[in-house]
């Protein structure tokens, strides 16, 4: 299991990857049934989990650099450590004839689908369209995303086949995060797809750095999933019955907005489309816009 930030550590199609669960009744059942629990890396922190608690029953083992973080929470055996190292070692301290497990047999890969059932079952649509982006991006790509609602979806259902491809504020929640990380990965990985997944609300954070990923004359993809404002929080808000106030900003023209920088502009209305729109965006060298409109 990962957070959203270790989204990847392990290939989403490894059979020992649960995936990003600990936010989901899937994998918390799967952490409570556990004979042990070694967490790695990790704080263990409300917003890798959004309970008020972990159900950590089992003896547990933490393996951490900073040794602040080995202290802030009880465990069996606490070990300061660079991971890997510790994994390594634990690996070969294992008995022979351990055998590998395959997609069927393993409950790592059960949680994963369970998981993602259930994502299906909450937002069939945006599963779709994550779908359709995987299919049009190489396994290597690397997808930034925002606060918005397909970028929440995308956490736990998105596939990353590496360490640091899906890049997500965690924590901080911050509006407009995408765009300037999605910069920043195409500056340092310019072999590599970018893509930033970005709401109509979010982009108007930081719409001015469009400037910015128009000058690098590299490609990045900006796919805009405009839901006509700020949508989570305009639902959490009718939610709680408090009236809906400055959560509907009047978003600009895109295509007027993406001929200004020189960028292509695409539009997607079903999964089918943003794949087509996705396959023509990454292969462009520049900038591309890529609308999703959110009925």
């Amino acid at each position: 299991m990962t957070t959203v930030a270790g989204s990847g550590v392990l290939p989403a199609d490894d059979p020992l990857s649960a995936g990003v669960c600990l936010a989901t009744s899937a994998g918390r059942e799967a952490l409570a049934a556990a004979d042990l629990v070694i967490a790695a890396g990790t704080e263990l922190a409300e917003t890798h989990h959004w309970t008020d608690s972990l159900p950590i029953v089992a003896p547990l083992i933490r393996i951490d650099l900073d040794l602040a973080e080995l202290t802030d929470r009880e465990a069996e055996v606490a070990l300061q450590s660079d991971a890997t190292l510790a994994f390594q070692a634990l690996c070969d301290a294992l008995p022979e004839g351990v055998s590998d497990l395959d997609e069927a047999s393993s409950p790592a890969a059960a949680v994963r689908r369970l998981v993602r059932d259930a994502q299906r079952g909450l937002a069939p649509d945006r599963v779709a369209l994550l779908d359709a982006l995987r299919g049009g991006l190489p396994r290597d790509a690397i997808l930034a995303t925002d606060m918005t609602k397909l970028a929440y979806t995308a956490c736990s259902v998105f596939p990353s086949y590496a360490a640091r491809r899906f890049l997500h504020p965690s924590g901080y929640g911050t509006l407009g995060f995408a765009l300037s990380a999605a910069i920043g990965a195409a500056i340092a990985c310019p072999d590599r797809a970018v893509v930033a997944i970005i709401g109509d609300g979010g982009l108007q954070f930081t719409l001015p750095e469009l400037a910015c990923a128009a000058e690098l004359g590299r490609a990045l993809v900006v796919l805009v999933y405009d839901n006509n404002g700020n949508g989570m929080i305009r639902d959490g808000m009718e939610r709680a019955n408090i009236p809906a106030i400055g959560v509907d900003p009047s978003g600009p023209n895109l295509a007027l907005v993406a001929r200004a920088f020189d960028a292509i502009y695409l539009e997607a209305a079903d999964p089918a489309s943003l794949a087509s729109a996705i396959g023509k965006a990454v292969q462009h060298p520049g900038l591309s816009l890529v609308r999703f409109r959110d009925a």
